[in-house]
C-alpha cells in the first residue's frame, strides 16, 4: 500500500467528523451568538391591607436580573456590540396553584413591555415589571397562589430574537381578619 492510498480513509474520517460537528442546533448558523438567562428574580407577593369596608390589594413590581451569555469566546466583549441584547417583553401565563402540568390557563397570557433595557454580551442588567394586572387580579381574589410561566424575549443588536423561560409563584395575600 502506498502512502497516498492509506491517507484517503483518514481524510474521509476527518471530513465526516467535521460534518457531524456542524449539526449542533444550539450553535447553528441561524441562531444568535448569545443566549439570555434569568439569573435571579425577586417575586414579592401582592400585598393586602384592610381598609374600612373592604380590602386593598397592591401589586408590587417584580425584578429579574438577566444575563447575556456568549456561546463562545469570540461572541462577547466591547469590540462585538452586535451580540448585545435589548430586552423587549415578558409574556406571562397564569395557572392555578394545583395545575402543575400547566394544562388549563386561568387567563392571559399577558405581554408586558420591558422598556428596551440593553445588556452587553457577557454582562447583565435588571428589568422590572408588574406580574399581574388589576383587571386579572380582580378575578383571582385575596389569599390565592398562582403558578406563572414567564417567557423573557430579547433581540440582539444584529436582529435575532432570543428568549428564556422561568417559572415562579405569585402569592396574593389575604386581608388581616378576613
Amino acid at each position: 500500500m502506498n502512502r497516498k492510498s492509506w491517507m484517503i480513509p483518514i481524510l474521509a474520517a476527518v471530513l465526516l467528523a467535521a460534518a457531524a460537528c456542524t449539526g449542533n442546533s444550539l450553535d447553528d448558523g441561524s441562531s444568535a451568538d448569545v443566549v439570555i438567562e434569568v439569573a435571579t428574580m425577586e417575586n414579592p407577593p401582592v400585598t393586602a391591607q384592610a381598609v374600612e369596608g373592604g380590602c386593598t390589594l397592591e401589586v408590587v413590581d417584580w425584578t429579574a436580573t438577566i444575563d447575556a451569555n456568549p456561546k463562545n469566546s469570540l461572541a462577547g466583549g466591547e469590540s462585538i456590540p452586535f451580540n448585545d441584547v435589548v430586552m423587549d417583553s415578558v409574556t406571562i401565563e397564569y395557572y392555578a396553584f394545583d395545575d402543575n402540568d400547566r394544562a388549563t390557563p386561568l387567563f392571559g397570557p399577558r405581554i408586558v413591555g420591558l422598556g428596551n433595557i440593553a445588556i452587553p454580551a457577557g454582562g447583565s442588567n435588571s428589568v422590572s415589571f408588574a406580574p399581574i394586572s388589576f383587571e386579572d387580579l380582580a378575578g383571582v381574589g385575596p389569599g390565592s397562589t398562582l403558578n406563572l410561566v414567564l417567557i423573557f424575549r430579547a433581540v440582539t443588536v444584529e436582529g435575532t430574537t432570543i428568549h428564556a423561560t422561568a417559572g415562579r409563584q405569585l402569592f396574593i395575600e389575604a386581608c388581616p381578619g378576613g
